[in-house]
Order: C-alpha cells, then sequence, then structure tokens
C-alpha cells in the first residue's frame, strides 16, 4: 500500500483522534526502540505521544511508533526508523497527519517514496537514515475471544476456561506484517524460521529465531525477534512446539 493510500486511510483515524494538544497522536513502543530518548512529550502516560514530541535516536538506535487502532479498516499504522550514523538524529512529531514524523538536521532526505523515507547524515555519508511506514491489520482470531496482552514471551497465568484455545495455523500469520516491515527497514530478503514452545496449558513459553546463516545483519535479526518476543499471543492449542517459516 503506497504512501498516498495511507493518507487516505488515515483520515477516517484522524476524525477519530484527541485535539492537538492532547494525547495519542501516535503511540511510543519502547518495549521495540532501542536507544531512544524522548523529550517535550506532554502526555502523563508512559506510551502516549503528542504534537511537539522530540525523539532522539542514538548511533544504532531504532524508534519504533504505532497508531491507535482504525476501527472501521480493522488497521493501525506502524512506523520504524533507524539511525545507522554515528552522531544522535533528531525527530518531531510535527504533524497528526500521516507520517506524523519529521527528521531534523539531515541532508538530502528522499520524502516518502514506496512508504520508505532515507536521508544522509551531516557528515555526507549516504543512506544513514531510514524510516518505513506500513498499515497493520489487527489480529483476530474470534469476536468471542479475549487475547491475554503483554510485553514479553511469557504470558501471564489466566483462567483457563476463560478463552477458547487457538491453533498457530492461525496464529503465526499474524506476525507477519511487522516481520516485513523489519524486512521493508533492513532491505533483507532472506527467510527466517519461528520456533515457539507451549507450556502444558497452552500459554507460550519462549520462541527461538533461526535466521540460517546470515549473522551478519544484527539490526535485522533485532527487529524480528522484538516482534516474535513482543507479540500479544492468546491461548495456543498446540502442547509441545511449533515451527513457521517467513
Amino acid at each position: 500500500m503506497k504512501i498516498t493510500q495511507l493518507v487516505i486511510l488515515s483520515l477516517s483515524f484522524i476524525a477519530q483522534t484527541v485535539s492537538a494538544t492532547e494525547c495519542g497522536v501516535m503511540q511510543f513502543k519502547a518495549d521495540k526502540s532501542r536507544g531512544v530518548q524522548v523529550l517535550k512529550n506532554n502526555c502523563q502516560n508512559n506510551r502516549g505521544v503528542s504534537l511537539g514530541t522530540d525523539f532522539k535516536l542514538l548511533p544504532g538506535a531504532r524508534l519504533w511508533l504505532k497508531s491507535g487502532a482504525n476501527t472501521d479498516a480493522g488497521r493501525h499504522f506502524e512506523v520504524i526508523c533507524q539511525n545507522r550514523s554515528q552522531t544522535p538524529v533528531s525527530i518531531n512529531v510535527s504533524t497528526m497527519f500521516i507520517p506524523w514524523i519529521d527528521p531534523t538536521g539531515l541532508n538530502n532526505c528522499s520524502g516518502w517514496i514506496d512508504n520508505k523515507l532515507i536521508c544522509d547524515d551531516l557528515q555526507g555519508n549516504h543512506q544513514r537514515f531510514y524510516c518505513v511506514i506500513a498499515a497493520i491489520a489487527e489480529p483476530d482470531y474470534s469476536t468471542t475471544r479475549t487475547i491475554e496482552r503483554t510485553t514479553s514471551v511469557k504470558l501471564r497465568k489466566i483462567n483457563p476456561g476463560s478463552q477458547q484455545p487457538v491453533t498457530m495455523q492461525v496464529v503465526a500469520p499474524a506476525l507477519t506484517p511487522e516481520i516485513e516491515l523489519c524486512r521493508d527497514l533492513y532491505e533483507m530478503t532472506l527467510p527466517v524460521t519461528v520456533k515457539w514452545f507451549f507450556d502444558t496449558s497452552g500459554h507460550v513459553l519462549e520462541a527461538d529465531v533461526d535466521f540460517e546463516n546470515f549473522d551478519k545483519q544484527p539490526l535485522f535479526a533485532d527487529c524480528v525477534q522484538t516482534v516474535v518476543k513482543t507479540f500479544a499471543y492468546p491461548l495456543i492449542s498446540q502442547r509441545h512446539s511449533y515451527t513457521y517459516r517467513y
């Protein structure tokens, strides 16, 4: 989906958003970000982001942002930025409209082409700062089930009778959009294999990621591992392990 299409999709989301002086423009995904300092944020909670917020990305840092859910389309937007330069980069939340953010102090930015922004750093090094954006569908395993949300792979214990188990054949593909966002950011096409392990109650205990002989891509590897480890898993019907190739 191109950036112009994303703009159209975002209009109905904007209509539901709070005013410019309040929180809710974006959510800062601290569990998925690395090396980011949040400045001038008027929100009182730990995740909401207000207009005028500055993000300072240290060298090697990754910023991960998420919009609120679009109730009409069942989708939300996610933005990932990676600083590959040797100096800090500042990102400002400058507008309520997609793509929300504006990098400052960078040279020769491409503009948003095919949902990607690429900039040179101040030292003249080419393509040292990347951002990508995508519309991502909310997982919908069943309208009658409540998914247990968590910030780690190991889920909190819940009443087994409160959920009907879901098969990994249904759950595993739900990680694809965020893994593809990692691919777009780091321009990777090689396959990734994930193996999940469950306890006897159907809760995810841990997940291993096999990058199949491309260990020289640590940024991409960390991005995918973050997606796998922070996904909000429902109760799973498998009782041992499950493997899926992306």
